[in-house]
């Protein structure tokens, strides 16, 4: 067989002279378009339409220019109607909050671009989905939707049917109906069928260029029916089929086994099948996964594996077409990444309010001002120059690393098979006074009186900033910044805490952290801080403290313990003498107790 190279271009006439594939030879004239593969006859060249020449994609604003938003990711309702084994939403409430429909008459200027409907809940749960459809579509947007399709009753299907869908993904996993039912809790294996396959002849009767596709979980439990459903949804007629690998969302026993991360071999040999089927079958269907891992005879068929696309030779077969990675998968200026998503794409969340990047909120949908203003607006511009300016922003995005990079994921590293979500700012502590704020490993120490502070779009200048593997260096930032001194440590003949003078404060950590040169400390908490030794020997409960006076018993506290000490012993200095020589001395862990000891012993 021959092995071809593929190479995107611009539709239309081209002249190959083999350097591309580097096999020069004599130029050939040939006609590349949407939809087709062209080869050339002189060397292992083998042609495809860009994604860009295709209608749906076409772009006016330049890739590298910012303008109105490319697409609208909207969030319609805070729910979904089934409890898929492996969602977040098996795992976290839902408060059924939706939007209402009203905001459509605010999407003016949206005229031709895309309205991507439906992401991490499902949108046709909300009770009025015909009617935010029906007129996104009627304002000239194209309509992408993805939804698990069990709600796709004839009454809704009957509906929608003539919208402007360019776009449709079903959310189906597994291929038999146990597997289906076992995975998606309280959907019915036969009625989602039906309606899927309903909905898509309606739609295909007045869109008949409407994408079809079928995103499809991976968990342990439904691997082995992977190259089975590319034969499903062939026979299905579907353009497209994505096995995606699940994340760990939520840290359960379960979910951590029903993670792939273990069976990558069974994934591997899935894939290779699937790859198999697709090629020797000349299936229209194409297949992608989330991993980016090609079949293991890749370069069997390299004119039909495109990074992690396998797509026939069947003059019908289609790549993935999505505005999701199209308009956001590439290099931008000022973004560290190569994400274009805060210049192009704007989310609507159920509550209203608009994103950028899938999670920074710039505004509301009911405040003043039509959507493109707010997209404009002064928070937006905010977002987007901390991001130009504190490249950890994205390094640290999960939007970034599951979802726009999907598809080139590094299956060896574990963290990728888990997310804990983008780390948020939060205060942890008051240091003499001064708040400090947490953020990814970082560590912010804000002026006195400064209630809150978010270190990644807040211009506040904190007074101190430290990494949380730096405690030595935190000691040194704290001395230069409040003390404008070195921290000098403090021999005490005390086992549990180090001592350090800084300035005029005294700060304490447990000696057990303390090596001699570095401290190493779990939590901020761990440190005490006074405004002398004897304070904070005192707060510690190192020096000898009377607190109580109880049936001829005088009570101390003293290194965390209460010490009853018979008023006939006279003066007892409880840091210097040996107790043990003392008649009828009692010592608890509490005041409560040794009350107790002492009435027992004079009732006896």
């Amino acid at each position: 067989m021959l092995q071809r190279a593929i190479f995107p271009v611009m539709p239309g006439e081209l002249s190959c002279d083999g350097t591309r594939a580097r096999e020069p030879h004599g130029p050939v004239a040939l006609v590349v378009k949407i939809g087709r593969w062209t080869d050339c006859p002189s060397c292992r060249a083998r042609y495809v339409a860009d994604q860009r020449a295709h209608p749906d994609y076409a772009i006016v604003t330049p890739r590298d220019q910012f303008g109105p938003p490319e697409f609208l990711e909207i969030e319609p309702i805070h729910t979904c109607n089934l409890r898929c084994v492996m969602c977040h939403v098996s795992y976290q409430p839902v408060s059924k909050v939706r939007i209402d429909p009203g905001f459509v008459d605010k999407v003016e200027g949206m005229e031709g671009k895309w309205a991507v409907i439906g992401s991490e809940y499902e949108p046709m749960a909300h009770p009025q989905i015909v009617q935010i459809i029906r007129g996104l579509s009627d304002r000239g947007m194209k309509i992408d939707l993805t939804s698990n399709g069990t709600l796709f009753t004839d009454r809704v299907t009957d509906a929608l049917a003539t919208c402007n869908f360019r776009r449709v993904t079903i959310s189906f996993d597994g291929v038999t109906k146990n597997t289906f039912e076992a995975i998606r809790h309280r959907a019915n294996y036969e009625t989602a069928l039906r309606r899927i396959l309903n909905f898509k002849k309606r739609v295909l009767e007045h869109n008949p260029s409407c994408h079809f596709s079928v995103n499809y979980t991976v968990i342990r439990d439904n691997i082995d029916e992977m190259a089975d459903a590319a034969t499903f949804w062939e026979l299905h007629g579907f353009d497209h089929l994505g096995f995606i690998a699940m994340v760990v969302r939520a840290d359960t026993e379960y979910l951590h086994e029903q993670s792939i991360e273990r069976h990558l071999d069974r994934f591997q040999a899935q894939i290779d099948e699937a790859s198999r089927r697709v090629v020797a079958g000349r299936y229209r269907l194409s297949i992608t996964n989330s991993l980016g891992i090609q079949p293991l005879f890749a370069n069997e068929i390299a004119g039909n594996v495109f990074l992690g696309l396998v797509m026939s030779d069947d003059p019908g077969a289609k790549p993935c077409y999505s505005p999701r990675p199209f308009f956001q998968n590439y290099a931008f200026p000022g973004v560290p990444v190569a994400c274009a998503s805060p210049y192009k794409a704007l989310k609507l969340q159920y509550d209203g309010s608009l994103q950028v990047c899938s999670k920074f909120t710039i505004g509301h949908i009911e405040q003043e001002g039509s959507l493109l203003d707010i997209w404009r607006g002064f928070m937006a511009q905010k977002i987007r120059a901390a991001i130009g300016r504190n490249p950890k922003i994205c390094y640290t995005c999960d939007y970034y690393r599951f979802c726009i990079r999907a598809g080139s994921i590094d299956p060896t590293v574990s963290e990728n098979f888990e997310s804990a979500g983008s780390p948020e700012p939060h205060m942890i502590a008051h240091i003499m006074g001064h708040p400090m704020v947490e953020w990814a490993g970082e560590y912010y120490l804000l002026h006195e009186g400064v209630d809150r502070f978010d270190p990644r779009f807040d211009e506040i200048e904190p007074v101190v900033m430290f990494r949380s593997t730096g405690f030595a260096d935190m000691l040194a930032s704290l001395s230069r910044e409040l003390a404008k001194s070195a921290p000098t440590e403090i021999g005490q003949p005390h086992g549990r805490h180090c001592f350090w003078q800084i300035g005029a404060w005294v700060m304490a950590a447990p000696a057990a952290a303390y090596d001699g040169e570095t401290l190493r400390i779990a939590s901020l908490d761990e440190l005490r801080f006074g405004r002398d030794l004897h304070e904070l020997l005192d707060t510690l409960g190192y020096v000898p403290k009377l607190v109580d006076s109880f049936n001829s018993y005088n009570i101390v506290h003293y290194e965390q313990r209460y010490i009853g000490v018979p008023q006939a012993a006279g003066p007892v200095n409880v840091d210097t003498a040996d107790l043990s020589s003392i008649p009828a001395i009692l010592i608890a862990g509490t005041l409560d107790d040794v009350k107790r000891q002492i009435g027992e012993l004079v009732t006896a």
